[in-house]
Formats: C-alpha cells, sequence, structure tokens
C-alpha cells in the first residue's frame, strides 16, 4: 500500500513538472496550427489542451497578458515569438515564418490604434508613487500604460458588482 501511494506521488509530481510556460505552449500550438494566432487565442487553447495552468480569476487573460509581455518586452520570450499584424488585429507568430511586409505592418498598426483622449487630473503623493512601484513591478513600459493598466483591472474586477447595481435599479423601476 504504502509503495502504491509512493508510485502515486511520483506520478502525479512528473504529470505537474510537465506543464509547459505559456511561452513554450504557444510556439507548440503555432507550430501545430501553422497560423498567427491572438495571445488570447493562444492561451484559450493552451489551457483546454491542459499544456498549461492558471490559478488566476481570469485565466485566459492573465496568461494572453504574459504573452504580450513577454514579446514585448522580449523578456522570457523563449522560444521566441514575434508580434505581427494582420486585418484580425496583432497575433503572435514564429519568427522563422518571416513577415516580409514590415511596412504593411507599421502602417496597419498606426491605423488600428484606437481614438485616445487626453485627460488630466490631479493625484496625491503617495497614490503617484504607488502607480510607480506598480509600474516597476509589473515591468511596464510607462506611467501612463500602468495606470491605464490598473484602471482596466479595476473596472474588470467591480464588473460583477456594476451588474448587481444595474440589475436592481431595473427591478425598482
Amino acid at each position: 500500500m504504502l509503495k502504491q501511494t509512493k508510485k502515486s506521488f511520483i506520478m502525479q509530481f512528473k504529470e505537474v513538472n510537465m506543464m509547459l510556460t505559456i511561452q513554450q505552449a504557444a510556439a507548440k500550438i503555432l507550430q501545430e496550427m501553422k497560423i498567427p494566432l491572438s495571445a488570447k487565442e493562444l492561451a484559450k487553447i493552451a489551457l483546454e489542451k491542459g499544456l498549461v495552468q492558471s490559478q488566476a480569476k481570469d485565466a485566459v487573460q492573465s496568461l494572453s497578458q504574459t504573452l504580450e509581455r513577454n514579446v514585448r518586452m522580449n523578456v522570457g520570450n523563449n522560444p521566441e515569438l514575434q508580434f505581427v499584424y494582420l486585418e484580425k488585429g496583432r497575433c503572435l507568430a514564429l519568427p522563422e515564418w518571416k513577415y516580409e511586409h514590415p511596412e504593411d505592418q507599421a502602417e496597419y498598426k498606426e491605423k488600428e490604434q484606437p481614438a485616445k483622449n487626453k485627460v488630466t487630473i490631479d493625484l496625491p503623493v503617495d497614490l503617484l508613487n504607488q502607480i510607480r512601484i506598480y509600474q516597476l513591478g509589473n515591468e511596464l513600459n510607462s506611467f501612463n500604460e500602468a495606470i491605464v493598466h490598473l484602471i482596466k483591472k479595476g473596472i474588470s474586477a467591480s464588473t460583477n458588482e456594476l451588474l448587481e447595481k444595474l440589475k436592481s435599479k431595473l427591478n425598482n423601476l
């Protein structure tokens, strides 16, 4: 009985260690499918195939952000992946696929940027410092990127609460 338990434990340990990083899983999926895919598509497929695991509340979002950051910052980009810009948006591809039209990609990237509005707000110094720490800790490229990231995260986290409030108001009509 003890031998069986030990053997079972060893098998489970090996299974856990067989998990790939999201980067490795993405490269494997791209090699199999032979077409560029978005980071979200890659994360979803990797989870569905059981190639990766995540304890995050939104595993697809978390894993896709990791892929995007790895490639954008060229940190942890191993095996190497590259961004390509297609009609459906920014995708990831294997470098050996050699997309030869960088001028088309740059033009597409410029054209597809969402409209932006400038917002100016006054923030307490301690909050500014916390945002800078967040920026450094998450290896974000700019202070603005950190603020946008935090706003999106806050909106995402409060979506359920907002929906409940709206339902309640509708029920009271």
